[in-house]
């Protein structure tokens, strides 16, 4: 093999070498652009998060202050002479239609064994107490909303 035909082998060889270098720069500017588009999205996702998670501590407070206030409203009894004796079921209804403006469809009493079938992973007992009164809250909810 010549001097000459060396340096073209060689020429040839530096040529394909450059033609890679350019396809891989290529390829890696075009990975680089997806990360920065993938960063953007994720920062998207996380300020959208921060905005729900926001939102979210806000709703839960109100919610919380609500509750709070329902609870004091129900505990507290109508007169000063029965300071110590829990609200009839009406005169809940009453204090939170009044004090709160909501409308009340029913209470649902704490029920143990309803705990305890949770826990266990197990359906209710359909004739608990807090299940039949669920099924009445339950008929009212559809009765306001077929007539709206």
């Amino acid at each position: 093999m010549t001097n000459s035909e060396t340096i073209e082998k060689l020429n040839e060889a530096l040529g394909q070498l450059i033609d890679a270098y350019k396809i891989l720069k290529d390829k890696n500017e075009e990975l680089e652009n997806n990360i920065k588009d993938k960063d953007i999205i994720i920062n998207d996702l996380e300020n959208k998060l921060d905005d729900i998670s926001g939102s979210t501590k806000v709703q839960s407070t109100k919610m919380d202050g609500m509750l709070n206030r329902i609870q004091t409203l129900l505990t507290t009894s109508k007169s000063e002479n029965t300071q110590n004796t829990q609200n009839t079921e009406e005169e809940k209804n009453d204090i939170i239609e009044k004090e709160l403006g909501l409308e009340v469809l029913g209470f649902i009493p704490y029920d143990e064994d309803v705990i305890k079938s949770e826990f266990l992973g197990k359906p209710a007992d359909l004739n608990s107490k807090a299940v039949k009164e669920i099924k009445k809250v339950f008929n009212r909810i559809l009765k306001l909303k077929s007539s709206t």
